[in-house]
């Protein structure tokens, strides 16, 4: 189980390193898209503002090296199909329209970056919080399993103080058997031997009164 939490915590990790990773690349993209939404906005504002006082008929816009009257060259020359305030527009259409495109694009890299980096932070998270439950659980159950050896532990030890008290017991207990036996069995007599012995003391009394009768004669 150590094995398996070790190869938990590796995991987890590897995958804050690519966290931080991923974060940094999509804060790195957020502002630069940023920086980039508010130059080309500031771009726009310019343009328009240029473009309003040249055709607008409120400001109306003076060409360089006009005479006093506004008009330059091209104004005193033949008219063509296309006028000067036609063309402006159509200029004018064109870039800010183009400006527009990359200032949605723009915006649109930068929401994307928000978008991923939140999908970042919450499956990262989840994976976090799993992996650390896990973990938890499986140090958990390693506690109880060494309380649970250690408890084994000391029934062993205990059932061991038992047994060798068992057998020092049984070997008194034989010992003291052994001599009883030898007390009660094997120093029994026979009733053959009980009848010599008798008459072996008989003999021997007859002797001492043999012997005191002659004392006395």
């Amino acid at each position: 189980m150590n094995g398996q939490i070790a190869e938990l915590k590796k995991a987890l990790l590897e995958a804050t390193e690519l966290r931080n990773e991923a974060k940094a690349e999509n804060e790195k993209t957020m502002e630069m898209s940023e920086a980039g939404g508010d130059a080309v906005e500031l771009a726009l504002g310019l343009l328009k503002d240029f473009y309003k006082g040249a055709l607008v008929q409120t400001g109306k816009y003076t060409p360089p090296n006009a005479d006093r009257s506004g008009k330059t060259l091209s104004d005193l020359a033949p008219e063509v199909s296309t006028s000067t305030d036609a063309r402006a527009g159509a200029e004018s259409k064109g870039i800010i329209g183009i400006l527009e495109v990359i200032l949605s694009d723009f915006q649109r890299t930068n929401k994307q970056a928000e978008t991923d980096e939140k999908d970042s932070k919450e499956a990262f998270e989840t994976f976090e919080k799993d992996t650390n439950d896990d973990v938890g659980k499986k140090e958990d159950r390693i506690k109880e399993a060494e309380g649970e050896l250690s408890d084994a532990e000391a029934e062993i030890l205990a059932q061991q103080q038992a047994l060798s008290d068992a057998e020092a017991l049984l070997e008194s207990a034989t010992s003291s058997l052994e001599e009883l036996e030898a007390m009660c069995v094997k120093g029994e007599e026979t009733y053959a031997e009980r009848v010599e012995k008798r008459k072996a003391e008989i003999e021997a009394l007859k002797n001492a009164l043999d012997i005191l009768n002659n004392w006395q004669g």
